[in-house]
């Protein structure tokens, strides 16, 4: 007899004799946010953003041929329920920034691609030094233009 036959015959001679109501909990807030999905945040602020992150990474250096950035926010509401009587709700904000950057030479080309993300809102773009984030995003795109081909072969 294989184990899910087991536990439906257990299921079915010892039946549940009692319940539990649910309680309630309320969960202490690890994860603060000030400014989630929320809040009133205009889409010109952060599209300004955006464009300052875009200037960064371009700053003085025509070899970077294009700049892909994303700034994505989700909430997500969650009821949990167990048969122990717990009863909890959670809302949880989650944020989290994409930067790339192609390189170009002639016909080389190269990226590079850097993603912070918290379990936050949208003050997490001010925790961030996203200026030297930014650079350095642009530098490894610029330095894999340069970089000696990886050799082939069996390694140790």
């Amino acid at each position: 007899m294989d184990l899910t036959n087991k536990l439906g015959a257990l299921n079915r001679r010892d039946p549940l004799a009692s319940s539990t109501a649910l309680v309630h909990k309320t969960l202490t807030d690890l994860h603060k946010t000030v400014r989630g999905l929320d809040r009133d945040i205009p889409l010109s602020d952060k599209v300004a953003y955006l464009k300052k992150i875009d200037g960064w990474i371009r700053e003085e250096i025509e070899k970077i041929t294009q700049v892909n950035l994303r700034a994505i926010q989700r909430r997500q509401h969650v009821h949990i329920y167990n048969s122990e009587g717990l009863d909890v709700i959670d809302t949880r904000h989650y944020m989290r920034f994409g930067l790339m950057a192609l390189s170009q030479d002639g016909n080389e080309q190269h990226s590079a691609f850097d993603g912070p993300g918290a379990l936050k809102g949208w003050e997490f773009s001010e925790d961030l030094d996203m200026k030297s984030i930014s650079k350095e995003v642009a530098r490894i795109a610029l330095m894999k233009l340069t970089a000696e081909p990886c050799p082939g072969g069996k390694m140790p």
